[in-house]
């Protein structure tokens, strides 16, 4: 079942919030938000019972937050990007994924916290959508975020294109590359999110090293399996 933990979030000596995060599994079922939408909602109820936001995923860099003001705050789909923000108690911000990885960032502020939910695949980590959440995270809270990383594909299945990876390799450093399980050349996606967090002013992150979702029997895999099924990483706090 899902991988679920809870932060207290301190500020100024006194407790501000506790933060809650989880990663389910496929025990938990498919969270592809173009799933049946009744089934889907109760999945999520079954995660939280709490207001709930997605993003229509697309590789790129854009953070949005959610609107206090939508006709539905409790179903919403915000728009299209691979982050969603937020310094409101009470929404759950999630992202889905099948190999890439979900990252969960949080730090407190004044009265609360601000709290975000990040699909980082490879492309999305090009174009600094890792930069983006943090960058607003530590303006709202006036420092860098905690974060935790879930289950992601490892580099002994993530085959890669050599143009590629040595573009990836001078953005993030020679700790990106390395080789599959037949010895081809190989991304490692979890070096590429730690350099990302690390040269954006982060510190290490929280918890053990995920496991790889091609190997689990527990998680959907796109490139080991082709599943079409999604799990999500989810944050909120009170």
């Amino acid at each position: 079942m899902s991988d679920r933990r809870s932060f207290e979030l301190l500020e100024g000596g006194r407790a501000v919030a506790t933060v809650h995060t989880v990663f389910t599994d496929a025990e938990d079922g498919n969270f592809g938000s173009d799933s049946e939408p009744a089934g889907l909602r109760l999945r999520r109820r079954a995660v939280a019972d709490l207001q709930w936001a997605w993003v229509k995923q697309i590789h790129g860099a854009t953070v949005l937050e959610p609107d206090a003001r939508a006709a539905d705050p409790a179903e919403q789909a915000v728009g299209e990007a691979d982050g969603l923000l937020s310094d409101r108690a009470g929404t759950v911000l999630s992202v889905q994924v099948a190999d890439c990885a979900p990252v969960l960032l949080f730090a407190p502020t004044a009265d609360g916290a601000v709290v975000a939910a990040v699909h980082a695949g490879w492309r999305g980590l090009m174009a600094g959508v890792l930069d983006n959440a943090v960058g607003e995270i530590t303006r709202r809270s006036g420092r860098p975020p905690q974060w935790v990383l879930g289950p992601c594909i490892c580099a002994r299945h993530y085959e890669f294109g050599q143009t590629d990876l040595a573009a990836i390799e001078e953005r993030f450093g020679p700790q990106v590359r390395s080789r599959s399980e037949t010895g081809t050349p190989a991304l490692d996606l979890r070096a590429a999110v730690r350099s990302a967090m690390l040269t954006a002013g982060c510190g290490e992150q929280l918890g053990d090293e995920p496991v790889c979702t091609a190997e689990s029997s527990r998680h959907w895999s796109h490139r080991a399996a082709g599943d079409s099924e999604r799990q999500v990483g989810a944050i909120w706090w009170e």
